[in-house]
């Protein structure tokens, strides 16, 4: 059987839903062909194979809303002539490429990873057109339960729904010699044994990056380890130093495979206390359970609240409410028995429901089932 998976973007090219891609991609070609449909960030059309994967990455003729504009792909949609098209939604062109280029016997199944939640103009022209691909979808993936349960894009097709998390890789979190020394290296150049707390992502808004400097500034001794890059990268430090707090809030740079075990051991609690429903899982979450740490994230109505179990794996606590967040944070630094309880509730939460060898084989049935 042949499977077309039909996304944005492809490793090498990083994210949540690339990393999806590609963990799908892998897994289901271990029983059919699967073949990779994507944009390129240029004009060129490359075909290529990845790990095994025939990857066809087309060719742009620019880009709009975060999107890149071409028609290429229903050219590749006709002629692949696949079984089963598997699109990672939300992505407008690949949506419409579909509706006009997929055979009709070709079965449909769409993962849902997020709303269109800031683009308010674009949702409206997307949406009905949506719709008309739901109706013919066989199945709808969700990373969680609750995603699906408060998204208005979703209503009416609660009977399609299937949950498959998106599997977390355990690779960068095997070698205890190397996270012990990476993460002395973070303690010593960055933290000098301080009470300690994490983020790890991309800096953008809904992030809530800036409500965790805010909250560390109502503290007097606690340091944040602040990984990635991002448009807001500039913004955050200049507010670190306004409130007078640049020498505890550490901007670290990208974090890799080869240094994120570490950079995750070197502190005591996750944050992620993002603004919306944007972040709709947050894989990051995961990877800091299966280093053992408590997380802290806001309930947006997305699966983020799903992945961390308040009181159990961590703290829920309201949106965009930096009273909440410092509280939040002083409860587990002042209490490590409670920390320790949280983190290994959340590794065994996180090797029993989210690692790619628990969703894989999730992943590969639904599939199956289908052919």
């Amino acid at each position: 059987m042949r499977i077309l998976q039909v996304g944005k973007y492809y490793p090498p090219y990083k994210g949540g839903i690339e990393n999806n891609t590609r963990h799908c991609s892998e897994e289901l070609s271990k029983d059919h062909e699967v073949i990779v449909l994507v944009f390129n960030t240029n004009s060129q059309t490359v075909e290529e194979e990845v790990n095994g994967i025939k990857v066809i990455r087309v060719g742009s003729m620019g880009n709009l809303f975060s999107q890149e504009l071409t028609f290429k792909m229903i050219k590749y949609i006709k002629g692949l002539k696949p079984d089963i098209i598997h699109f990672h939604a939300p992505n407008p062109v690949g949506m419409v490429s579909i509706l006009i280029g997929a055979p009709k016997s070709a079965k449909i199944v769409v993962t849902h990873h997020t709303d269109i939640v800031r683009q308010k103009f674009l949702k409206k022209i997307v949406l009905p057109l949506y719709k008309i691909l739901l109706k013919r979808t066989a199945r709808i993936i969700s990373y969680t339960d609750k995603y699906p349960a408060h998204s208005d894009e979703l209503v009416g097709f609660e009977d399609k729904f299937s949950t498959v998390p998106n599997g977390t890789s355990e690779k960068p979190f095997m070698d205890e010699l190397l996270i012990a020394k990476v993460a002395a290296d973070f303690r010593d150049k960055y933290t000098k044994g301080a009470p300690t707390v994490a983020f790890l992502g991309r800096q953008v808004a809904y992030k809530g990056i800036d409500l965790i400097i805010k909250a560390i500034a109502r503290t007097t001794d606690v340091h944040a380890l602040i990984g990635g890059h991002g448009p807001e990268l500039k913004n955050n430090k200049q507010l670190a130093h306004d409130l007078g707090i640049a020498d505890r809030v550490h901007f670290v740079g990208e974090i890799n495979d080869f240094n994120k075990g570490g950079f995750l051991h070197a502190s005591d609690i996750f944050l992620l206390p993002c603004t919306n429903r944007t972040e709709s899982y947050g894989q990051v979450l995961v990877e800091a359970q299966l280093c053992k740490l408590p997380t802290i994230v806001s309930d947006v109505g997305s699966g983020v609240s799903e992945v961390t179990q308040h009181n159990e794996t961590g703290l829920v606590i309201p949106p965009n409410n930096v009273d909440a967040l410092h509280t939040a944070i002083v409860k587990l630094i002042n209490d490590p028995e409670l920390r320790t309880r949280m983190g290994d509730a959340g590794y065994i939460r996180a090797k029993t429901n989210y690692v790619e060898t628990v969703t894989g084989p999730l992943l590969r049935k639904l599939f199956n089932d289908l052919a």
